[in-house]
């Protein structure tokens, strides 16, 4: 699992690719992230085709089910 806290040390595009592109599987936390950041996520999960799902909510429990349960049915 790796967690990135949104925040963009020096730009959210550089920040966002060297971490997608370690990942099987991105699960965004909707309520914790901006349209900018979101978009982002979107565009490099297609350029590297990583799968992309939502978290409606902040709290990680959920997204890791969420993730699991992605990789499960894989």
């Amino acid at each position: 699992m790796i967690f990135h806290d949104g925040k963009n040390h020096g730009g959210v595009k550089k920040t966002f690719r060297s971490v997608i592109k370690k990942c099987d599987v991105i699960v965004v936390q909707k309520g914790a992230c901006g349209h900018v950041s979101i978009d982002v996520a979107k565009e490099y999960a297609k350029k590297y085709d990583v799968p992309l799902l939502f978290n409606q909510g902040f709290g990680g429990t959920g997204a890791l089910e969420i993730g699991l349960k992605h990789l499960q049915a894989a």
